[in-house]
């Protein structure tokens, strides 16, 4: 099987991809049964130790949060990617919140500053009152769940692009609606023009572009039982 970061981020099979879903193999300190963790997903027997004793080799660590950065970032650079879902069953920061975080910062200075940057979001749960006193799963713009008898602990990060400045949003648009040929862009003043089309082709373009810019739009035209998320595997 491919290696991940060896499939290059403007590849053919990803200049579609809008969600990204990475899942770290990360030092899996959060996980509650390591035996069962073994036996369900066919891990290799040689991690029950570390498991077993709750305690990862210092170079063995620092060597996946190498990795983990490395495929958050690529995860994030696919052209149409808007959204990059990162998730581990680990308890330590340097794997979760700092990996996200210096995987955002490096994006964001890495590309041309006309570019809609990156930014954590936060969930959208319905959270009792106590879920959120008690800080458990919502922990700041992050998702965290504690080890128990009843399940392993994990970690849920949700980066999107998000614009600074409304106007920046309304680019981004118009720059998608020149991608569909609703509009010619001037490439100087950044204004639209409208073009022309009959009634199919115009509303055609209107649909395809609405689907872009409101998941919802999209969801409409689904079967049922299908889903339009992307996946792509650590």
């Amino acid at each position: 099987m491919e290696e991940f970061l060896d499939v290059h981020p403007f590849d053919d099979r990803l200049k579609h991809v809008k969600i990204v879903l990475l899942v770290a193999t990360c030092s899996r300190s959060g996980v509650a049964n390591p035996v069962n963790c073994i036996v369900s997903e066919g891990e290799d027997v040689s991690i029950l130790r570390d498991l077993s004793l709750g305690y990862t080799d210092e170079s063995r660590l620092n060597e996946m949060i190498v990795k983990h950065c490395a495929q958050l970032k690529h995860s994030l650079t696919p052209p149409l990617v808007q959204a990059v879902v990162y998730c581990t069953r680990s308890l330590l920061d340097t794997e979760n919140e700092c990996v996200v975080s210096r995987s955002i910062e490096f994006m964001n200075s890495a590309v041309p500053s006309f570019k809609t940057p990156f930014r954590i979001s936060p969930p959208v749960l319905a959270l009792s009152a106590a879920d959120i006193v008690s800080g458990v799963p919502l922990s700041g713009k992050y998702l965290k769940y504690p080890p128990s008898q009843f399940m392993s602990g994990c970690f849920v990060a949700t980066i999107t692009r998000e614009a600074d400045d409304p106007k920046e949003a309304a680019k981004g648009i118009l720059a998608r609606a020149a991608a569909r040929g609703i509009f010619d862009v001037n490439s100087k003043t950044g204004l639209g023009t409208k073009v022309k089309k009959g009634k199919k082709g115009k509303k055609k373009a209107m649909d395809g572009l609405l689907k872009s810019i409101v998941p919802e739009a999209a969801k409409e035209d689904e079967e049922p039982g299908t889903s339009a998320d992307t996946k792509t595997p650590a």
